[in-house]
Formats: structure tokens, C-alpha cells, sequence
């Protein structure tokens, strides 16, 4: 397999593949190509998209439905919501709900009809939202396991830790990084 690298894209020649990878995230779409620009076309029978289709389907409604019953439990339940930890566990049910909601549909779509559909603005609009909540999540389960690490590690001190508004203060740390992840892939827009 020989490499060419060039200013913008890598490209990498096989004798049964060609693929082109560029540098830029937001490349220009044809008709022949995904919101990645990257052609995916006829890699799935019609029965093979049915199939992806439907379980894809149920894991996001399964998805859905868990994350909105964390949410209404944590917002609703007295005793739950009373525990300041939890603020972590309703931070990343809001993410999954909308990762499952903005991203998860429209990945499917892309990858199924090996084209995207949607325009050139919502594709970067997508990659944005995708990246955005994809590091939400990322960072909200870490932030559950550092309060946890915490918990067991230092228990004196965990009171100080946990305060209400040292909670809202991480999260809404996570929410300056994850948008700071945003600049970085928006700089490149023209």
C-alpha cells in the first residue's frame, strides 16, 4: 500500500480501494459522497439496511426513554434529587437524550443511503453537535468517576467536594471544554 501526503489530504492507493481523507472536516459534498466526504455508496443490501435500520431504531429509542426516565426521576424525586452527585448523572442524561435525538438519526441516514441528504450547512451543523455532545458524555462520566474516586479515597473531605455549586461549577467546566472542542473544528470553517 503506497502513501501520498499532499498539503490537504492523505490519500491512500490500493488496488481495490481508494480513500481520501482530508484535513479539513468540512469538505465540500457531491453527489457521491457522505457528510464526511468519504463515498460509501452500495456497501449494504436492501436487507442489510432494513436490518441496521430497525435495531439502530430500537437502541435509540431504548435510549430515548432510559435517559428521559433518569431525567424525570432525578427532576421529580425528592429523595434522589437531593443528593448532590446525581447533578452528574442528569448532566449526561441531557447529553445522551440529545446525542440520541441530533446525531444518532442523521449518522444512520448518512450511513445507510451512503450519501448525505441534508445539505452542506446542516452537515457542518451535525459534525458540530456530534462533536459537542460526543464530549459531553465523554467528560460527564468522568467527572461521575472522579466524584466517586473521590467518595471512597478522601470521605473527610468529600463534603467540600460535592457542594452544590462546586457541581454546577464542573459541569459547566465541561460545558467550556466541549465548546472549546467546537473552536478548533469551526476555525477550519471558510
Amino acid at each position: 500500500m503506497d502513501s501520498h501526503f499532499t498539503d490537504s489530504e492523505l490519500l491512500f492507493d490500493d488496488p481495490n480501494h481508494h480513500v481520501t481523507v482530508t484535513s479539513d472536516p468540512f469538505v465540500s459534498l457531491s453527489n457521491s459522497s457522505n457528510c464526511l466526504g468519504q463515498s460509501t455508496a452500495g456497501n449494504y443490501s436492501p436487507f442489510e439496511k432494513v436490518v441496521l435500520g430497525v435495531v439502530t431504531a430500537l437502541f435509540c429509542l431504548l435510549g430515548f426513554i432510559g435517559n428521559l426516565a433518569v431525567i424525570y426521576v432525578i427532576c421529580t424525586n425528592t429523595v434522589i434529587s437531593r443528593h448532590q452527585h446525581n447533578l452528574y448523572l442528569l448532566s449526561l442524561a441531557v447529553s445522551d437524550v440529545l446525542l440520541v435525538v441530533l446525531v444518532v438519526p442523521f449518522s444512520l441516514t448518512n450511513e445507510l443511503m451512503g450519501e448525505w441528504p441534508f445539505g452542506e450547512l446542516y452537515c457542518r451543523i451535525y459534525l458540530s453537535v456530534d462533536i459537542l455532545l460526543c464530549t459531553a458524555s465523554i467528560w460527564n462520566i468522568f467527572l461521575i468517576g472522579l466524584d466517586r474516586y473521590v467518595s471512597v479515597s478522601y470521605p473527610t473531605t468529600y463534603r467540600k467536594f460535592r457542594a452544590v455549586h462546586r457541581i454546577r461549577m464542573y459541569i459547566l467546566g465541561v460545558s467550556q471544554v466541549c465548546q472549546g472542542s467546537l473552536k478548533d473544528v469551526c476555525s477550519t470553517v471558510d
